[in-house]
């Protein structure tokens, strides 16, 4: 449970920051792509108030602009948020422009000076926050996936079965074994910072209903299915006892093995 639950937490965090991110960034940033090539300095034009901040390698400006494109016209204003990357974090002066055939788009010559880097580092936030949302989807939809592993196994008899640890990936284990009808079978289970408890090689235990079903691996402390002590005696017994060869000469563990 605790594992969905920091997943959830993630996920809903992912998607919060993406939404104030987009709210607060994206709008300016589109406004002034539109009129780059057309804004120009309007003599009307101040800033009200402005501040640029460093955030973690970042430059976070937030600033007030009013401004009329004809003088003893309409007034415009315009609350805008810029956030670039610059190893210069110190102060940063901003003229007020706007396109006068759109005169509601306005913005500054540093928000314009700073147009592509501003859109990079959006990409790149954007990325970092995908891959956030991705790993703490899998983190809630993996504790998921034990949830329903316990409820198969619930009630059943388990047989000890050696599976193969093929790789690790984000904190998962990536497992093959073979079924009762000697076809391989895949699966990635989250693991964490677990240790899977090693028969040898890069053999693991797991266990599966003797009927037949998926392989659930263990951990090294056998505590992932909730296995009474008994229950964690029997199969650390029929695991570690000596197997049975198969027709080739290969004992089952050694079968699941990559060539060397």
């Amino acid at each position: 449970m605790a594992t969905r639950a920091f997943g959830l937490a993630g996920v809903l965090s992912c998607l919060a920051v993406m939404a104030l991110a987009g709210q607060a960034l994206i709008p300016a940033l589109a406004t002034d792509f539109a009129i780059r090539e057309t804004a120009v300095q309007i003599g009307e034009g101040r800033v009200v108030e402005g501040q640029c901040k460093p955030r973690l390698g970042l430059v976070d400006c937030r600033t007030s602009i009013r401004y009329q494109v004809d003088r003893g016209g309409r007034e415009f204003s315009r609350d805008l948020h810029y956030l670039f990357t610059d190893v210069n974090f110190g102060g940063h002066a901003a003229t007020v422009l706007a396109d006068p055939t759109r005169p509601e788009l306005g913005t500054t010559d540093l928000a314009l000076d700073t147009l592509w880097n501003r859109a990079l580092t959006l990409a790149v936030i954007a990325v970092a926050l995908l891959a956030g949302l991705v790993g703490s989807a899998r983190l809630l939809l993996g504790g998921g996936l034990w949830q329903t592993a316990r409820r198969e196994l619930d009630g059943k008899v388990l047989v000890p079965v050696p599976v193969r640890l093929s790789g690790t990936q984000k904190g998962a284990w990536i497992i093959h074994h073979k079924d009762a009808g000697g076809r391989v079978r895949s699966g990635i289970w989250p693991a964490s910072k677990a240790q899977p408890l090693w028969l040898g090689g890069k053999t693991i235990l797991a266990v599966m209903p003797a009927g037949g079903g998926r392989a659930v691996p263990m951990d090294s402390a056998l505590s992932w299915l909730d296995l009474t002590e008994e229950e964690r005696r029997q199969v650390l017994a029929e695991a570690l006892r000596p197997e049975p060869l198969l027709p080739d000469g290969l004992r089952p563990s050694e079968a699941l093995r990559p060539a060397a």
